[in-house]
């Protein structure tokens, strides 16, 4: 189990059941491929004061770029079966994103396939909106975007007592 429980802090939780964070500034050609790999811990973050962000992902809580170049992130044969969750309290504004592979995609291509989500995700969360989905929680930017093969069999829950947009993919 990995949970990430603090204080007041207006900035951003991330947790990856592989990796966390995959970025690049300013890069012309960089590709990135996560293969034959499988998460089975439980992820959760839980902040105890309010926080502005959380991102968690069953294999990468985020995958950036800052829009130079041709970024390719490849997610080949993965599989999560970790239960991600979401509790505490969000700023308003915070905008938590929990996806049962990857919780926020802002890369210029992606390619899913051949990958498995079993792990359920839920929010307990008070947030002002939310995005959970059994692959993705967000696609922010993306040229092409494929999920071929892949299956969910998570459940996906949203149980927070406050919230004005859910957004939800199975």
């Amino acid at each position: 189990t990995i949970t990430v429980k603090t204080g007041d802090w207006a900035a951003e939780y991330m947790i990856g059941g592989l990796v966390a964070y995959v970025g690049v500034n300013n890069a012309t050609c960089v590709a990135s491929t996560v293969a034959d790999s499988s998460n089975q811990a439980e992820l959760m973050i839980a902040p105890v004061g309010n926080a502005a962000k959380g991102e968690i992902g069953g294999i990468t809580a985020e995958a950036y770029y800052n829009k130079k170049g041709d970024l390719r992130a490849d997610y080949l044969r993965v599989t999560n079966s970790g239960n991600i969750t979401l509790k505490g309290k969000f700023t308003t504004g915070g905008h938590p994103w929990l996806g049962g592979l990857l919780g926020i995609n802002n890369h210029d291509n992606i390619l899913m396939k051949d990958c498995v989500n079993a792990g359920n995700i839920t929010n307990e969360a008070t947030t002002s909106s939310t995005n959970i989905g059994g692959f993705v929680g967000r696609d922010d930017h993306n040229k092409e975007f494929v999920i071929d093969g892949c299956t969910n069999s998570g459940n996906i829950n949203y149980n927070a007592a406050a919230g004005s947009g859910v957004y939800a993919g199975g």
